[in-house]
């Protein structure tokens, strides 16, 4: 307990408490944040093993956050939308223990049932488009922007009152591991997952 406590009032003086707060203002300084890990691991050498284990669990979880934010930029771009929207349904997917990549693959399967009912008028999901009463020309004023696309599908989720008919269409729609987990988060209103 006393070398905890020499350890955080060490690591106090020497910026790990800014460190810590400029971690959390931004995703995008992390090269910076990296730069002041590098001198401060310096600085840390003489306190000895337990900074030193600090010091690693910083580091590692800076890097993963950092590992995080690529990984969110990736996917965005993949998906043809921004990282900010796609972080904020990442954490209200979280609400609902949706994981991460369950979400992004149901956004992208998606985007896919939907071009092919545009192109083809037929598809997998095409069934549950009309169960929605969403159509083809409903579908391309989206110009397959799967942000666009998403809100189409929520603004007509409220026609669905039976479960097992909201599951199946889901399934349809976002594919079946996203599907599945995506569906308790559907339920709530626009408006209540707006609110998150």
């Amino acid at each position: 307990r006393r070398i905890t406590q020499s350890v955080s009032s060490v690591g106090g003086r020497m910026g790990l408490d800014r460190l810590t707060a400029q971690s959390r203002r931004t995703g995008v300084a992390f090269a910076a944040v990296g730069t002041q890990i590098k001198s401060l691991g310096k600085n840390l050498m003489w306190v000895g093993g337990g900074a030193a284990a600090g010091f690693y669990g910083i580091t590692k979880m800076v890097g993963g956050v950092a590992e995080l934010g690529n990984e969110i930029k990736t996917s965005s771009e993949r998906l043809g939308v921004s990282a900010g929207w796609l972080q904020e349904w990442m954490y209200v997917g979280k609400q609902f223990s949706v994981e991460n990549d369950a979400l992004i693959d149901g956004f992208k399967e998606l985007g896919l049932r939907a071009d092919e009912f545009v192109k083809t008028g037929q598809g997998g999901a095409a069934e549950s488009f009309q169960r929605l009463g969403i159509s083809v020309k409903d579908l391309r004023k989206t110009a397959g922007e799967t942000d666009k696309i998403l809100d189409l599908v929520m603004a007509s989720m409220g026609k669905i009152e039976n479960d097992a008919a909201r599951q199946r269409i889901f399934d349809e729609l976002f594919g079946g591991s996203g599907g599945e987990q995506m569906v308790e988060m559907f339920k709530k209103s626009r408006s209540e997952l707006s609110a998150m």
